[in-house]
Protein backbone atom coordinates (compact mmCIF):
# COMPACT_ATOMS: atom_id res chain seq x y z
CA UNK A 1 0.00 0.00 0.00
CA UNK A 2 0.95 3.61 -0.06
CA UNK A 3 0.85 4.28 3.66
CA UNK A 4 1.10 2.22 6.77
CA UNK A 5 -0.09 3.82 10.01
CA UNK A 6 -0.82 1.71 13.04
CA UNK A 7 -2.25 2.65 16.39
CA UNK A 8 -2.49 0.16 19.19
CA UNK A 9 -1.11 -1.08 22.48
CA UNK A 10 1.43 -3.68 23.39
CA UNK A 11 0.70 -6.29 25.95
CA UNK A 12 4.34 -7.11 26.54
CA UNK A 13 7.74 -6.66 24.95
CA UNK A 14 8.15 -8.24 21.50
CA UNK A 15 4.46 -8.23 20.61
CA UNK A 16 3.33 -6.23 17.61
CA UNK A 17 -0.25 -5.09 17.62
CA UNK A 18 -2.06 -3.46 14.69
CA UNK A 19 -5.26 -1.54 14.50
CA UNK A 20 -7.00 -4.70 13.33
CA UNK A 21 -5.82 -6.64 16.35
CA UNK A 22 -7.85 -6.84 19.53
CA UNK A 23 -6.05 -5.40 22.52
CA UNK A 24 -5.15 -7.76 25.34
CA UNK A 25 -7.46 -7.52 28.30
CA UNK A 26 -6.41 -4.83 30.77
CA UNK A 27 -3.83 -3.15 28.48
CA UNK A 28 -3.89 0.63 28.82
CA UNK A 29 -0.72 1.83 27.11
CA UNK A 30 -1.08 3.33 23.67
CA UNK A 31 1.39 4.30 20.96
CA UNK A 32 1.31 5.96 17.59
CA UNK A 33 2.86 3.75 14.93
CA UNK A 34 5.23 5.27 12.38
CA UNK A 35 3.95 6.12 8.94
CA UNK A 36 5.54 4.70 5.77
CA UNK A 37 4.67 6.71 2.71
CA UNK A 38 5.54 5.63 -0.84
CA UNK A 39 3.81 5.84 -4.24
CA UNK A 40 1.62 3.11 -5.65
CA UNK A 41 3.44 0.42 -7.58
CA UNK A 42 3.26 0.62 -11.37
CA UNK A 43 2.65 -3.07 -11.90
CA UNK A 44 1.34 -5.99 -10.02
CA UNK A 45 2.86 -7.61 -6.94
CA UNK A 46 4.55 -4.33 -5.93
CA UNK A 47 6.71 -3.87 -8.99
CA UNK A 48 7.89 -0.35 -9.86
CA UNK A 49 9.09 0.86 -13.22
CA UNK A 50 11.22 3.57 -11.57
CA UNK A 51 12.71 3.73 -8.11
CA UNK A 52 10.25 5.23 -5.56
CA UNK A 53 11.10 7.70 -2.80
CA UNK A 54 10.02 6.36 0.60
CA UNK A 55 9.37 8.45 3.68
CA UNK A 56 9.23 7.21 7.26
CA UNK A 57 7.45 9.53 9.75
CA UNK A 58 7.96 9.01 13.47
CA UNK A 59 5.54 10.87 15.77
CA UNK A 60 5.45 8.93 19.02
CA UNK A 61 7.61 10.78 21.62
CA UNK A 62 8.13 7.89 23.94
CA UNK A 63 9.47 5.49 21.38
CA UNK A 64 12.18 4.97 18.79
CA UNK A 65 11.46 3.97 15.18
CA UNK A 66 14.19 1.99 13.54
CA UNK A 67 14.53 1.02 9.89
CA UNK A 68 16.73 -1.23 7.79
CA UNK A 69 16.77 -1.23 3.97
CA UNK A 70 18.44 -4.23 2.32
CA UNK A 71 18.97 -3.90 -1.43
CA UNK A 72 18.85 -6.66 -4.04
CA UNK A 73 22.64 -6.95 -3.97
CA UNK A 74 22.77 -7.20 -0.17
CA UNK A 75 23.74 -3.62 0.70
CA UNK A 76 22.21 -2.42 3.96
CA UNK A 77 21.12 1.05 4.99
CA UNK A 78 19.80 1.46 8.55
CA UNK A 79 18.97 4.16 11.07
CA UNK A 80 16.47 5.30 13.67
CA UNK A 81 14.08 8.14 14.32
CA UNK A 82 13.23 9.64 17.74
CA UNK A 83 11.84 12.91 19.05
CA UNK A 84 14.07 15.20 21.13
CA UNK A 85 12.91 15.62 24.78
CA UNK A 86 12.21 19.23 25.79
CA UNK A 87 13.74 20.52 29.03
CA UNK A 88 11.56 21.95 31.77
CA UNK A 89 12.10 25.77 32.13
CA UNK A 90 11.48 25.78 35.93
CA UNK A 91 8.70 27.22 38.02
CA UNK A 92 5.99 29.06 36.23
CA UNK A 93 3.60 31.66 37.40
CA UNK A 94 0.18 30.69 38.47
CA UNK A 95 -2.39 31.12 35.77
CA UNK A 96 0.11 30.37 33.04
CA UNK A 97 0.34 26.69 33.76
CA UNK A 98 -2.88 25.81 31.99
CA UNK A 99 -1.88 27.83 28.90
CA UNK A 100 1.52 26.19 28.77
CA UNK A 101 -0.07 22.79 29.02
CA UNK A 102 -2.28 23.50 26.03
CA UNK A 103 0.66 24.75 23.98
CA UNK A 104 2.65 21.69 24.95
CA UNK A 105 -0.12 19.47 23.74
CA UNK A 106 -0.19 21.26 20.39
CA UNK A 107 3.58 21.10 20.03
CA UNK A 108 3.56 17.46 20.90
CA UNK A 109 1.05 16.80 18.16
CA UNK A 110 3.12 18.75 15.68
CA UNK A 111 6.42 17.21 16.65
CA UNK A 112 7.58 14.50 14.29
CA UNK A 113 10.75 13.06 12.82
CA UNK A 114 10.82 12.39 9.07
CA UNK A 115 13.31 10.22 7.20
CA UNK A 116 13.20 10.22 3.42
CA UNK A 117 14.98 7.29 1.83
CA UNK A 118 16.28 8.46 -1.57
CA UNK A 119 15.12 6.57 -4.62
CA UNK A 120 18.65 5.88 -5.79
CA UNK A 121 19.27 3.40 -3.01
CA UNK A 122 16.95 0.88 -4.57
CA UNK A 123 18.35 -1.61 -7.04
CA UNK A 124 16.70 -3.65 -9.74
CA UNK A 125 15.16 -6.70 -8.18
CA UNK A 126 13.68 -7.21 -4.74
CA UNK A 127 14.59 -4.74 -2.00
CA UNK A 128 13.48 -5.29 1.59
CA UNK A 129 12.48 -2.51 3.99
CA UNK A 130 11.87 -3.33 7.65
CA UNK A 131 10.51 -0.70 10.06
CA UNK A 132 9.94 -1.36 13.71
CA UNK A 133 9.25 0.72 16.82
CA UNK A 134 10.49 0.11 20.35
CA UNK A 135 10.01 1.73 23.73
CA UNK A 136 13.16 2.21 25.78
CA UNK A 137 12.50 1.98 29.51
CA UNK A 138 14.81 3.76 31.97
CA UNK A 139 16.76 1.21 34.00
CA UNK A 140 16.94 3.32 37.14
CA UNK A 141 13.20 3.84 37.31
CA UNK A 142 12.69 0.16 36.87
CA UNK A 143 15.05 -0.51 39.69
CA UNK A 144 13.15 1.80 42.03
CA UNK A 145 9.89 0.17 41.15
CA UNK A 146 11.45 -3.21 41.85
CA UNK A 147 12.78 -2.23 45.24
CA UNK A 148 16.18 -1.11 44.04
CA UNK A 149 17.02 -4.38 42.30
CA UNK A 150 18.65 -4.03 38.89
CA UNK A 151 17.49 -6.14 35.96
CA UNK A 152 20.41 -8.19 34.75
CA UNK A 153 18.30 -10.09 32.19
CA UNK A 154 18.53 -10.33 28.46
CA UNK A 155 16.70 -7.03 27.84
CA UNK A 156 19.55 -4.96 29.29
CA UNK A 157 20.83 -2.49 26.61
CA UNK A 158 24.03 -0.54 26.20
CA UNK A 159 22.27 2.76 26.85
CA UNK A 160 21.14 1.48 30.19
CA UNK A 161 17.50 0.89 29.20
CA UNK A 162 15.39 -2.13 28.24
CA UNK A 163 13.70 -2.22 24.83
CA UNK A 164 10.13 -3.26 24.28
CA UNK A 165 9.17 -3.81 20.61
CA UNK A 166 5.79 -2.30 19.96
CA UNK A 167 5.42 -2.45 16.19
CA UNK A 168 7.07 -4.06 13.17
CA UNK A 169 6.30 -4.01 9.49
CA UNK A 170 8.08 -5.17 6.34
CA UNK A 171 7.72 -3.93 2.83
CA UNK A 172 9.05 -5.39 -0.37
CA UNK A 173 10.05 -2.83 -2.97
CA UNK A 174 10.42 -4.49 -6.34
CA UNK A 175 12.12 -2.46 -9.04
CA UNK A 176 12.30 -3.23 -12.78
CA UNK A 177 13.73 -0.46 -14.94
CA UNK A 178 14.42 -2.67 -17.99
CA UNK A 179 12.07 -3.47 -20.85
CA UNK A 180 11.24 -7.09 -21.64
CA UNK A 181 13.22 -8.82 -24.35
CA UNK A 182 11.96 -9.51 -27.84
CA UNK A 183 9.41 -12.27 -28.37
CA UNK A 184 10.89 -15.40 -29.94
CA UNK A 185 8.85 -17.59 -32.27
CA UNK A 186 9.12 -21.36 -32.57
CA UNK A 187 7.53 -23.20 -35.45
CA UNK A 188 6.55 -26.84 -35.91
CA UNK A 189 8.59 -29.08 -38.15
CA UNK A 190 7.75 -28.38 -41.78
CA UNK A 191 8.51 -30.16 -45.07
CA UNK A 192 11.22 -27.81 -46.31
CA UNK A 193 13.26 -24.81 -45.31
CA UNK A 194 12.08 -22.47 -48.05
CA UNK A 195 9.12 -21.19 -46.03
CA UNK A 196 6.70 -21.93 -43.25
CA UNK A 197 3.96 -23.94 -44.86
CA UNK A 198 1.64 -26.21 -42.90
CA UNK A 199 -1.39 -28.36 -43.61
CA UNK A 200 -3.53 -27.38 -40.63
CA UNK A 201 -3.31 -26.74 -36.93
CA UNK A 202 0.12 -25.12 -37.02
CA UNK A 203 1.04 -24.37 -33.41
CA UNK A 204 3.27 -21.29 -33.17
CA UNK A 205 5.01 -21.07 -29.79
CA UNK A 206 6.01 -17.66 -28.44
CA UNK A 207 8.47 -17.16 -25.61
CA UNK A 208 10.02 -14.11 -24.00
CA UNK A 209 12.43 -13.39 -21.16
CA UNK A 210 12.64 -10.60 -18.62
CA UNK A 211 15.62 -10.74 -16.29
CA UNK A 212 14.01 -8.79 -13.42
CA UNK A 213 10.27 -8.96 -12.82
CA UNK A 214 9.41 -11.65 -15.35
CA UNK A 215 6.85 -11.69 -18.14
CA UNK A 216 3.22 -11.10 -17.21
CA UNK A 217 1.75 -11.67 -20.67
CA UNK A 218 2.50 -11.82 -24.38
CA UNK A 219 0.18 -9.82 -26.61
CA UNK A 220 0.01 -11.05 -30.18
CA UNK A 221 -1.87 -9.70 -33.19
CA UNK A 222 -2.90 -11.89 -36.11
CA UNK A 223 -2.95 -10.89 -39.76
CA UNK A 224 -6.63 -9.89 -39.64
CA UNK A 225 -6.09 -7.66 -36.59
CA UNK A 226 -7.38 -10.12 -34.00
CA UNK A 227 -5.54 -9.66 -30.72
CA UNK A 228 -4.82 -12.48 -28.32
CA UNK A 229 -3.18 -12.44 -24.89
CA UNK A 230 -1.05 -15.28 -23.60
CA UNK A 231 -0.37 -15.44 -19.86
CA UNK A 232 3.19 -15.84 -18.68
CA UNK A 233 6.43 -15.97 -20.60
CA UNK A 234 5.40 -18.82 -22.87
CA UNK A 235 2.29 -19.51 -24.89
CA UNK A 236 1.13 -20.77 -28.23
CA UNK A 237 -1.48 -20.14 -30.88
CA UNK A 238 -2.82 -22.81 -33.24
CA UNK A 239 -3.32 -21.30 -36.68
CA UNK A 240 -6.17 -22.94 -38.64
CA UNK A 241 -6.15 -24.00 -42.26
CA UNK A 242 -6.70 -20.98 -44.46
CA UNK A 243 -4.36 -18.69 -42.51
CA UNK A 244 -1.73 -16.80 -44.43
CA UNK A 245 0.38 -14.04 -42.94
CA UNK A 246 2.56 -13.06 -39.99
CA UNK A 247 2.07 -12.76 -36.23
CA UNK A 248 3.07 -9.56 -34.43
CA UNK A 249 3.83 -9.96 -30.73
CA UNK A 250 5.21 -7.98 -27.78
CA UNK A 251 5.61 -8.82 -24.10
CA UNK A 252 4.59 -6.97 -20.93
CA UNK A 253 6.50 -7.61 -17.70
CA UNK A 254 5.11 -7.54 -14.15
CA UNK A 255 6.18 -3.92 -13.78
CA UNK A 256 3.98 -2.98 -16.72
CA UNK A 257 6.79 -2.32 -19.16
CA UNK A 258 6.19 -3.29 -22.79
CA UNK A 259 8.92 -4.74 -24.97
CA UNK A 260 9.60 -4.17 -28.63
CA UNK A 261 7.26 -5.60 -31.24
CA UNK A 262 8.45 -8.76 -32.97
CA UNK A 263 7.13 -10.08 -36.27
CA UNK A 264 7.11 -13.76 -37.15
CA UNK A 265 7.92 -15.22 -40.51
CA UNK A 266 5.08 -15.57 -42.99
CA UNK A 267 3.02 -18.65 -42.22
CA UNK A 268 0.73 -20.37 -44.72
CA UNK A 269 -1.71 -23.06 -43.61
CA UNK A 270 -3.69 -24.93 -46.25
CA UNK A 271 -4.89 -28.50 -46.60
CA UNK A 272 -5.86 -28.58 -50.27
CA UNK A 273 -3.79 -31.19 -52.19
CA UNK A 274 -2.46 -30.65 -55.71
CA UNK A 275 -4.53 -31.78 -58.70
CA UNK A 276 -2.89 -34.20 -61.18
CA UNK A 277 -3.94 -34.85 -64.77
CA UNK A 278 -2.46 -37.62 -66.96
CA UNK A 279 -3.18 -38.00 -70.67
CA UNK A 280 -1.74 -40.11 -73.49
CA UNK A 281 -2.13 -39.90 -77.26
CA UNK A 282 -4.84 -42.28 -78.36
CA UNK A 283 -6.24 -42.59 -74.87
CA UNK A 284 -5.10 -44.26 -71.69
CA UNK A 285 -6.94 -47.53 -72.47
CA UNK A 286 -5.70 -47.93 -76.04
CA UNK A 287 -2.84 -50.15 -77.16
CA UNK A 288 0.32 -48.32 -78.23
CA UNK A 289 3.05 -49.57 -80.51
CA UNK A 290 6.52 -49.57 -78.96
CA UNK A 291 5.99 -46.50 -76.75
CA UNK A 292 3.44 -43.96 -75.57
CA UNK A 293 3.70 -40.19 -75.26
CA UNK A 294 2.43 -39.03 -71.88
CA UNK A 295 1.51 -35.54 -70.76
CA UNK A 296 1.18 -34.64 -67.07
CA UNK A 297 -0.37 -31.47 -65.67
CA UNK A 298 0.02 -30.61 -61.97
CA UNK A 299 -1.54 -27.57 -60.37
CA UNK A 300 -2.39 -26.06 -57.02
CA UNK A 301 -6.09 -25.15 -57.22
CA UNK A 302 -6.34 -22.70 -54.30
CA UNK A 303 -10.11 -22.86 -54.51
CA UNK A 304 -10.80 -23.73 -50.89
CA UNK A 305 -9.23 -20.71 -49.20
CA UNK A 306 -8.04 -18.56 -52.07
CA UNK A 307 -4.44 -19.34 -51.13
CA UNK A 308 -1.97 -22.08 -51.93
CA UNK A 309 1.47 -22.92 -50.69
CA UNK A 310 2.83 -23.77 -54.14
CA UNK A 311 4.26 -26.94 -55.60
CA UNK A 312 7.22 -28.50 -53.83
CA UNK A 313 8.03 -31.65 -55.81
CA UNK A 314 6.71 -34.07 -58.42
CA UNK A 315 7.78 -37.53 -59.52
CA UNK A 316 6.59 -39.70 -62.39
CA UNK A 317 6.95 -43.49 -62.50
CA UNK A 318 6.31 -45.89 -65.35
CA UNK A 319 6.24 -49.60 -64.59
CA UNK A 320 7.77 -48.85 -61.19
CA UNK A 321 10.75 -47.01 -62.68
CA UNK A 322 11.34 -43.31 -62.10
CA UNK A 323 11.16 -41.48 -65.43
CA UNK A 324 10.88 -37.82 -64.40
CA UNK A 325 11.41 -35.87 -61.19
CA UNK A 326 11.24 -32.17 -60.42
CA UNK A 327 11.78 -29.93 -57.42
CA UNK A 328 10.40 -26.41 -57.11
CA UNK A 329 12.63 -24.41 -54.71
CA UNK A 330 11.20 -20.98 -54.00
CA UNK A 331 14.56 -19.28 -54.08
CA UNK A 332 15.05 -20.31 -57.69
CA UNK A 333 11.71 -19.00 -58.88
CA UNK A 334 11.26 -15.63 -60.50
CA UNK A 335 10.56 -12.90 -57.94
CA UNK A 336 10.53 -15.57 -55.25
CA UNK A 337 7.05 -16.68 -56.24
CA UNK A 338 6.07 -20.29 -55.74
CA UNK A 339 5.04 -22.41 -58.72
CA UNK A 340 1.34 -23.22 -58.73
CA UNK A 341 1.17 -25.07 -62.06
CA UNK A 342 3.56 -27.11 -64.16
CA UNK A 343 3.46 -29.68 -66.95
CA UNK A 344 5.74 -32.54 -67.92
CA UNK A 345 6.06 -34.60 -71.08
CA UNK A 346 7.84 -37.93 -71.35
CA UNK A 347 7.90 -41.12 -73.38
CA UNK A 348 7.04 -44.46 -71.82
CA UNK A 349 8.67 -47.39 -73.58
CA UNK A 350 8.15 -49.98 -70.90
CA UNK A 351 6.26 -52.81 -72.58
CA UNK A 352 3.24 -54.60 -71.22
CA UNK A 353 3.54 -58.28 -70.43
CA UNK A 354 0.77 -60.84 -70.58
CA UNK A 355 -1.73 -58.20 -71.61
CA UNK A 356 -1.31 -56.37 -68.33
CA UNK A 357 -1.10 -52.60 -68.45
CA UNK A 358 1.90 -50.48 -67.61
CA UNK A 359 1.03 -48.29 -64.66
CA UNK A 360 1.97 -44.63 -64.92
CA UNK A 361 1.91 -43.07 -61.45
CA UNK A 362 2.46 -39.41 -60.62
CA UNK A 363 3.15 -38.13 -57.11
CA UNK A 364 2.91 -34.44 -56.26
CA UNK A 365 3.46 -32.55 -53.00
CA UNK A 366 2.99 -28.93 -52.11
CA UNK A 367 4.93 -26.90 -49.59
CA UNK A 368 2.35 -27.43 -46.88
CA UNK A 369 2.88 -31.19 -47.05
CA UNK A 370 -0.32 -32.01 -48.91
CA UNK A 371 0.24 -34.88 -51.33
CA UNK A 372 -1.62 -36.34 -54.28
CA UNK A 373 -1.12 -39.47 -56.32
CA UNK A 374 -2.76 -40.53 -59.54
CA UNK A 375 -2.30 -43.68 -61.62
CA UNK A 376 -3.29 -44.33 -65.22
CA UNK A 377 -2.86 -47.58 -67.15
CA UNK A 378 -1.19 -47.75 -70.55
CA UNK A 379 -1.03 -50.73 -72.88
CA UNK A 380 2.25 -50.83 -74.80
CA UNK A 381 3.31 -53.64 -77.13
CA UNK A 382 6.90 -53.47 -78.28
CA UNK A 383 7.20 -56.75 -80.21
CA UNK A 384 5.46 -58.26 -83.20
CA UNK A 385 3.83 -61.70 -82.88
CA UNK A 386 6.08 -64.69 -83.33
CA UNK A 387 5.22 -67.53 -85.72
CA UNK A 388 6.89 -70.88 -85.25
CA UNK A 389 6.39 -73.94 -87.49
CA UNK A 390 7.51 -77.50 -86.78
CA UNK A 391 7.37 -80.61 -88.98
CA UNK A 392 8.51 -79.05 -92.26
CA UNK A 393 11.08 -76.83 -93.84
CA UNK A 394 10.87 -74.30 -96.58
CA UNK A 395 11.29 -75.83 -100.12
CA UNK A 396 11.69 -79.30 -98.71
CA UNK A 397 10.74 -82.42 -100.64
CA UNK A 398 9.68 -85.34 -98.58
CA UNK A 399 8.57 -88.84 -99.38
CA UNK A 400 6.54 -89.12 -96.21
CA UNK A 401 3.34 -87.65 -94.93
CA UNK A 402 3.79 -84.23 -93.31
CA UNK A 403 2.55 -83.47 -89.78
CA UNK A 404 3.04 -79.71 -89.37
CA UNK A 405 2.34 -77.65 -86.22
CA UNK A 406 1.85 -73.90 -86.23
CA UNK A 407 2.41 -71.77 -83.12
CA UNK A 408 1.55 -68.09 -82.93
CA UNK A 409 2.61 -66.26 -79.76
CA UNK A 410 2.73 -62.69 -78.49
CA UNK A 411 3.98 -61.21 -75.25
CA UNK A 412 0.56 -59.62 -74.85
CA UNK A 413 -2.66 -60.29 -76.72
CA UNK A 414 -3.22 -61.56 -80.27
CA UNK A 415 -5.97 -59.77 -82.09
CA UNK A 416 -6.37 -61.92 -85.22
CA UNK A 417 -4.54 -64.06 -87.81
CA UNK A 418 -5.13 -66.62 -90.56
CA UNK A 419 -3.62 -69.78 -92.05
CA UNK A 420 -4.06 -70.69 -95.74
CA UNK A 421 -2.75 -73.93 -97.42
CA UNK A 422 -2.91 -74.68 -101.20
CA UNK A 423 -1.92 -77.91 -103.10
CA UNK A 424 -0.83 -78.37 -106.69
CA UNK A 425 -1.04 -82.04 -107.63
CA UNK A 426 1.21 -83.96 -110.04
CA UNK A 427 -1.03 -82.97 -112.88
CA UNK A 428 -0.77 -79.25 -112.12
CA UNK A 429 -4.19 -78.78 -110.61
CA UNK A 430 -4.27 -76.24 -107.73
CA UNK A 431 -6.76 -76.45 -104.84
CA UNK A 432 -7.25 -74.96 -101.36
CA UNK A 433 -6.55 -77.35 -98.51
CA UNK A 434 -7.19 -75.07 -95.48
CA UNK A 435 -8.26 -71.53 -94.77
CA UNK A 436 -9.01 -70.65 -91.14
CA UNK A 437 -8.58 -67.85 -88.67
CA UNK A 438 -6.58 -68.26 -85.45
CA UNK A 439 -9.71 -67.72 -83.41
CA UNK A 440 -10.53 -71.34 -84.23
CA UNK A 441 -7.16 -72.58 -83.01
CA UNK A 442 -6.37 -74.05 -79.68
CA UNK A 443 -5.38 -71.43 -77.14
CA UNK A 444 -2.05 -71.59 -75.35
CA UNK A 445 -0.63 -69.56 -72.51
CA UNK A 446 0.78 -66.95 -74.85
CA UNK A 447 -1.14 -67.43 -78.08
CA UNK A 448 -2.70 -70.09 -80.32
CA UNK A 449 -1.78 -73.44 -81.87
CA UNK A 450 -2.94 -75.52 -84.82
CA UNK A 451 -1.69 -78.58 -86.72
CA UNK A 452 -2.25 -80.23 -90.10
CA UNK A 453 -1.48 -83.65 -91.64
CA UNK A 454 -0.72 -83.77 -95.40
CA UNK A 455 -0.24 -87.10 -97.20
CA UNK A 456 -0.98 -86.63 -100.90
CA UNK A 457 1.71 -86.00 -103.42
CA UNK A 458 1.92 -82.52 -104.67
CA UNK A 459 3.44 -79.12 -104.13
CA UNK A 460 2.04 -77.27 -101.13
CA UNK A 461 2.03 -73.54 -100.46
CA UNK A 462 1.01 -72.02 -97.17
CA UNK A 463 0.80 -68.50 -95.80
CA UNK A 464 0.20 -67.47 -92.21
CA UNK A 465 -0.09 -64.06 -90.60
CA UNK A 466 -0.85 -62.78 -87.10
CA UNK A 467 -1.53 -59.35 -85.63
CA UNK A 468 -1.45 -58.18 -82.00
CA UNK A 469 -3.55 -55.54 -80.25
CA UNK A 470 -1.01 -52.81 -80.97
CA UNK A 471 -1.15 -53.50 -84.73
CA UNK A 472 2.16 -55.33 -85.09
CA UNK A 473 1.89 -57.88 -87.92
CA UNK A 474 4.00 -60.93 -88.74
CA UNK A 475 3.71 -62.99 -91.94
CA UNK A 476 5.30 -66.20 -93.25
CA UNK A 477 4.88 -68.02 -96.58
CA UNK A 478 6.55 -71.34 -97.45
CA UNK A 479 6.35 -74.03 -100.11
CA UNK A 480 7.26 -77.75 -99.96
CA UNK A 481 6.61 -80.95 -101.88
CA UNK A 482 5.35 -84.36 -100.89
CA UNK A 483 6.50 -87.13 -103.19
CA UNK A 484 5.69 -90.52 -101.80
CA UNK A 485 5.97 -92.35 -105.23
CA UNK A 486 9.30 -93.80 -106.36
CA UNK A 487 10.70 -92.80 -109.78
CA UNK A 488 9.54 -94.89 -112.78
CA UNK A 489 12.33 -96.43 -114.88
CA UNK A 490 11.14 -97.25 -118.37
CA UNK A 491 12.43 -99.48 -121.24
CA UNK A 492 14.92 -101.41 -119.14
CA UNK A 493 12.53 -104.25 -118.39
CA UNK A 494 11.88 -104.63 -122.16
CA UNK A 495 15.48 -105.80 -122.67
CA UNK A 496 15.27 -108.52 -120.11
CA UNK A 497 16.10 -111.96 -121.78
CA UNK A 498 16.54 -110.60 -125.26
CA UNK A 499 19.35 -111.45 -127.76
CA UNK A 500 21.00 -108.74 -129.78
CA UNK A 501 24.01 -108.35 -132.02
CA UNK A 502 25.37 -105.46 -129.94
CA UNK A 503 24.15 -103.23 -127.04
CA UNK A 504 23.91 -99.41 -127.06
CA UNK A 505 21.57 -97.38 -124.80
CA UNK A 506 20.30 -94.29 -126.58
CA UNK A 507 17.36 -93.13 -124.35
CA UNK A 508 17.60 -89.70 -122.76
CA UNK A 509 17.22 -88.97 -119.08
CA UNK A 510 13.66 -87.80 -119.26
CA UNK A 511 12.66 -90.73 -121.47
CA UNK A 512 14.17 -93.33 -119.23
CA UNK A 513 13.25 -92.03 -115.73
CA UNK A 514 10.06 -90.25 -114.87
CA UNK A 515 9.24 -88.69 -111.48
CA UNK A 516 7.19 -85.83 -110.00
CA UNK A 517 10.20 -84.29 -108.41
CA UNK A 518 13.83 -83.93 -109.13
CA UNK A 519 15.83 -87.13 -109.14
CA UNK A 520 19.23 -88.66 -109.82
CA UNK A 521 20.06 -91.92 -111.53
CA UNK A 522 23.06 -94.20 -112.30
CA UNK A 523 23.53 -96.99 -114.93
CA UNK A 524 25.73 -100.06 -114.44
CA UNK A 525 26.66 -102.79 -116.95
CA UNK A 526 28.01 -105.97 -115.47
CA UNK A 527 28.64 -104.03 -112.27
CA UNK A 528 30.61 -101.28 -113.92
CA UNK A 529 29.29 -97.77 -114.60
CA UNK A 530 27.77 -97.41 -118.01
CA UNK A 531 26.97 -94.23 -119.87
CA UNK A 532 24.37 -93.75 -122.56
CA UNK A 533 25.69 -94.20 -126.13
CA UNK A 534 28.39 -96.76 -125.26
CA UNK A 535 28.65 -99.83 -127.61
CA UNK A 536 29.01 -103.33 -126.14
CA UNK A 537 29.82 -106.16 -128.64
CA UNK A 538 31.29 -108.73 -126.32
CA UNK A 539 29.32 -111.95 -126.64
CA UNK A 540 27.72 -113.48 -123.68
CA UNK A 541 25.16 -112.60 -121.01
CA UNK A 542 25.26 -109.06 -119.67
CA UNK A 543 23.50 -107.43 -116.70
CA UNK A 544 22.14 -103.86 -117.14
CA UNK A 545 21.18 -102.08 -113.90
CA UNK A 546 19.55 -98.61 -113.60
CA UNK A 547 19.17 -96.95 -110.20
CA UNK A 548 16.99 -93.79 -109.77
CA UNK A 549 16.43 -91.69 -106.60
CA UNK A 550 14.17 -88.73 -106.19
Amino acid sequence: GCMAAVMGTAASAGTAVSEDTDLPCGEEKEYEAPQIICPEADGEAGWYQSAPAVRIIHTDPGTVTRYMAETASGSILEGELRLEEKEDSGEKEEGAEEEDAEEADEEEQEDREVKELPSDIWEEGENHLTVWMVRIEDESSDAEENGGEEDSGEDSMEDGGAEEELYRTEKMIRLDESDPGAVQFSYPAHPNDAGLYFQTGAEIVMTCEDRVSGIREIICTLEDGTEKKLDGDRGSIVLPAGYAGCITASAVDHAGRSGERSVSQTVVCEDEPPVIGISAAGGAGAWHQDSAEVNVLIREPGQKYGISSGLASAACYAGGELVRQKEYPVEEMENGQAVNEDSMHFTVDTASQGGKPVQVTVFAADRAGNTSVRTEELYIDAQAPDIRITGLQEKMITGEAVHAEFYVTDENILRNGRLSVWRTDTEGNRSEVRNEGIEAWSRTEQGAQSDIVLEEDGTYEFSIWAEDMAGHRTEKAWAFTIDRTSPVIRYVDQLNGTYMRFFCWNYGREEMVKDFTEYTYQMYLDGRPYFSGGYVTEEGSHLLEVRARD
